[in-house]
């Protein structure tokens, strides 16, 4: 949104997309495998996808899958190592990350938040190495949990936000949440019930134990750099 030339089009446009990306390729192709195989009998012998190829007389299938999986990993982690590269440069920008993340490269590119990212999937790897086969389920469930504290807070966030300005202003925005404030506390309802249902799944409550100290930690050096700046401007 910050970086875009016209931001008023193109952010309600990407976030449309989003939806319909959704239905077609995830609700779509579970739609699609489900009626051409048995829903208790998928994914009982590897791939489901591989499976519903097999039966279809493609014998490359675990190739091309392997292929198409490995191409959208590498796009996945592509754009999150941009937005992350950013989100860290916007920080530094703020005076939450450090300044020595203000650097920018010839080309444009805050090139030393690429590298900080980068050396951070590097630890990745090398955990990978020392936990094979437990490290990936760990990260997801942390990364999952991550996901769904964001989103907690952009709902609370964009409802505080909504009560700010008054039923009034609200009616001049441009792009309103469809159904507010009941889709609000619907959304924060079921993101709930995902972290419950974390609770009761072994390789997932890692996150659980590791989010209570990681939020401290976050408003533990809030409050160290709110009094710092207080001390400052006084």
């Amino acid at each position: 949104a910050g970086e875009a030339e016209n931001p008023s089009q193109t952010i309600p446009k990407a976030i449309n997309q989003v939806l319909y990306r959704i239905l077609i390729f995830y609700v779509g192709s579970m739609f699609v495998l489900v009626t051409l195989f048995p829903w208790n009998k998928v994914g009982l012998e590897g791939s489901p996808f591989v499976e519903i190829f097999d039966k279809l007389g493609i014998p490359a299938a675990a190739t091309i899958l392997n292929v198409i999986v490995l191409s959208a990993t590498l796009s996945a982690y592509n754009s999150c190592l941009y937005s992350n590269a950013r989100m860290l440069f916007g920080l530094a920008q703020q005076g939450n990350a450090p300044k020595f993340l203000l650097h920018i490269g010839k080309s444009g590119v805050p090139t030393r938040c690429v590298l900080f990212s980068s050396a951070l999937v590097a630890v990745a790897v090398v955990l990978n190495l020392l936990l094979p086969g437990k490290i990936f389920g760990y990260v997801m469930s942390i990364a999952i949990l991550a996901i769904v504290i964001n989103w907690i807070l952009i709902l609370f966030t964009q409802n505080r936000f909504r009560k700010a300005i008054g039923p009034e202003e609200a009616k001049k925005l441009g792009f309103k949440m469809p159904f507010y404030p009941y889709s609000n506390y619907i959304t924060m309802a079921y993101l709930f019930l995902i972290v419950i249902m974390m609770g009761f799944m072994p390789d997932m409550r890692i996150s659980l134990y590791l989010a209570p100290v990681w939020i401290g930690i976050l408003f533990i050096s809030y409050k160290i750099k709110n009094a710092a700046s207080k001390k400052i401007a006084g």
